[in-house]
């Protein structure tokens, strides 16, 4: 599995996956092509501010135990009644 920043789904010319020639082996070689000029272009920026979008940066040195179970918490919960990764989840 490969995650993707959602920053950059927009950006996302091509993608594909293929078995090397070179290495025998069970994995793929992941080939991907983003429009550079999408990520690096001033003016995008100041569009997705003139539109009021934000992006979040979250400051984890300044989380503590609390705050830590408390988000813990939410994402169990957000998990569960979404049923989301259900198959992977440990017996208890």
């Amino acid at each position: 599995m490969i995650w993707i920043s959602p920053n950059f789904i927009d950006n996302l010319i091509y993608c594909d996956n293929i078995h090397s020639e070179l290495y025998p082996n069970d994995h793929k070689i992941l080939i991907i092509f983003l429009d550079k000029n999408k990520i690096f272009n001033s003016n995008n920026r100041a569009k997705l501010r003139k539109q009021n979008i934000t992006k979040t940066i979250y400051d984890y040195d300044k989380m503590n135990s609390q705050q830590w179970q408390i988000y813990a918490n939410e994402t169990d919960y957000l998990t569960n009644k979404n049923n989301i990764i259900t198959k992977y989840k440990p017996d208890r």
